[in-house]
């Protein structure tokens, strides 16, 4: 365990484990990068060991092994909790429909190496704002917004890159 906890603009979910009765964990999404709090603590993963697991002593002093499973392939940006087994939602499961607004921005692999990269972008900011704690109408704009976006960018690039062509000749 690490030091005190500092917080700054990030999405929280709270959880418990039944290997803890009496602590309350916190798994913490930024940006670009994740926390795991045990009673306000931040915890660090072993490097040495596969998998990158969280080790905690139990109550009886038995070592206990946390891991961080990814959901849907890691665009999810909330993981599951496994330990001895057993897995822990740390966040629902989102319907499926969801998934499919966010990855509409696959449909811009037609693109290219170009339309492949941005559309790439796009599904891992839709990935973030699935999690974005704000209502769904605003998230299913946000997402809208993005994918419109990703298909502008690319359109504009695919442009810009025949008329840099072009020009050579």
């Amino acid at each position: 365990m690490n030091k005190k906890a500092k917080r700054g603009i990030a999405i929280k979910y709270p959880f418990t484990l039944p290997e803890f009765p009496d602590s309350k964990f916190e798994y913490e999404r930024g940006a670009w990068n994740y926390q795991l709090y045990k009673d306000e603590v931040i915890l660090t993963p072993s490097k040495k060991e596969k998998g990158r697991p969280y080790i905690l002593n139990s109550d009886n002093g038995e070592e206990i092994k946390i891991f961080l499973k990814p959901q849907l392939l890691g665009y999810d940006p909330v993981p599951i909790v496994e330990v001895n087994g057993n897995v822990t939602l740390i966040a629902e499961k989102l319907p499926w429909y969801k998934y499919a607004i966010a990855f509409i921005p696959i449909l811009l692999l037609t693109g290219g190496l170009i339309g492949g990269f941005i559309g790439g972008v796009a599904i891992l900011f839709n990935s973030k704002i699935i999690r974005d704690g704000s209502s769904p109408l605003v998230q299913y704009i946000k997402m809208i917004f993005v994918s419109g976006l990703a298909f502008v960018l690319t359109f504009l690039a695919i442009l810009a890159f025949q008329g840099a062509l072009n020009s050579i000749d």
